[in-house]
């Protein structure tokens, strides 16, 4: 794969070790959408938002919606691991 690039063992190892990150990510995403079309997903994924902190200190804040929190807390383009960053609870599925 790397045969005829000019970069140092640490430019490979470097390059390889991004692309098993990037893969890392595009297959949690994938699993992600998976389970969110289970059903009762919704209410599932609903529940564990109620429980975290986070959630809680920016919806109550004025004018706040559900669309408007999930937007700005970035929580369509995360990951499970993101999620449970951003929410301090773990991925309920």
């Amino acid at each position: 794969m790397f045969k005829n690039t000019k970069l140092d063992l640490f430019g490979k190892l470097f390059l390889g070790g991004m692309t098993l990150k990037v893969a890392d990510v595009a297959l949690q995403q994938a699993k992600m959408r998976k389970d969110l079309e289970k059903p009762g997903a919704t209410e599932i994924l609903a529940q564990a938002l109620e429980s975290s902190d986070v959630w809680k200190n920016e919806i109550s804040m004025p004018g706040a919606t559900p669309e408007n929190v999930v937007e700005k807390l970035g929580l369509l383009n995360t990951t499970i691991d993101g999620f449970e960053k951003i929410t301090g609870v773990p991925w309920p599925f």
